[in-house]
């Protein structure tokens, strides 16, 4: 996982015979941005460790459009990147969520404390 801009990693289960379930990058040229791809859930937050946590520190805008699956866990990874994000005086900005984790943040009522917005483009690199 890369918090330092470096590339990007996957996030497992664990073991290197797991499928891939969850990756984030931060762009150096953009280090306020996150993409995140794949599962975030339980699993993958757990096997992030504290990279996860590190990388929300100081982010503006979660670009999500490659999220494939959420769960609580993902959105407590959320609301922590809110709160830095609030201590900034900004909100947050969630770009491009898929109509599941979209679904995901109505239903929790996270969809009003932060901005959501289309189209944030491919991830660099």
């Amino acid at each position: 996982m890369s918090a330092a801009g470096q590339d990007p990693a996957g996030v497992g289960t664990g073991s290197e015979q797991q499928p891939l379930r969850a990756a984030v990058h931060v762009d150096p040229a953009d280090p306020e941005r996150l993409w995140l791809t794949g599962d975030v859930d339980l699993h993958a937050v757990e096997a992030a460790g504290t990279g996860l946590w590190e990388a929300l520190r100081g982010v503006r805008v979660v670009e999500a459009g490659g999220v494939t699956f959420m769960d609580s866990t993902g959105l407590r990874c959320l609301t922590a990147a809110m709160g830095g994000a609030r201590l900034a005086g900004v909100r947050l900005t969630v770009v491009d969520p898929p109509p599941q984790v979209r679904h995901v943040l109505r239903v929790s009522g996270v969809e009003a404390l932060v901005d959501v917005v289309e189209d944030g483009g491919p991830a660099p690199g």
